[in-house]
């Protein structure tokens, strides 16, 4: 078995960033957040107001998970205040993927990620992991409105 390359941690619109290779052989690039953020502890078809800055955005179905694109009427644009789930707002490669603890344990952290397959550059990951962020940091006072409760602290 192949010895896994070690995880790379970077900071991104203020927000610390980890892209792991799995053992799966997937790239797995998450944005983490604490206690403060409106999506901590919540997963990806939480419901939140979309943000003004980002209105305009164009949604697109490629970076939207799957499993998401029938849970609400994808608008081609996102208009400021209109609520939607939190997966569609973080458009990223092949959308949502991981909402959960940090795996190293650490209490008070959340992770939001999703993949890419394993022969992405590391460069590429990164840039979109850095973009990911941006649009992570831009819902940090998000107004949830409506989807699942807050999973517990444990």
């Amino acid at each position: 078995m192949d010895i896994l390359p070690d995880p790379v941690t970077f900071e991104a619109s203020g927000l610390p960033c980890v892209i792991i290779m799995t053992i799966a052989g997937r790239w797995l690039a998450c944005v983490e957040i604490t206690r403060e953020h409106a999506l901590y502890r919540r997963r990806r078809e939480v419901e939140v107001a979309v943000p003004d800055a980002l209105a305009g955005l164009d949604v697109t179905l490629e970076r939207v998970a799957y499993a998401d694109i029938s849970a609400a009427k994808l608008p081609a644009v996102l208009d400021s205040g209109a609520s939607l789930p939190a997966s569609i707002l973080l458009a990223c490669p092949g959308g949502i993927m991981y909402t959960g603890v940090a795996y190293d344990g650490r209490p008070g952290k959340w992770w939001i990620g999703f993949n890419m397959p394993g022969e992405t550059s590391h460069d590429e990951v990164r840039v979109e992991l850095e973009h990911f962020a941006a649009l992570v940091a831009a819902l940090a006072q998000a107004t949830v409105t409506g989807g699942p409760a807050a999973a517990p602290e444990v």
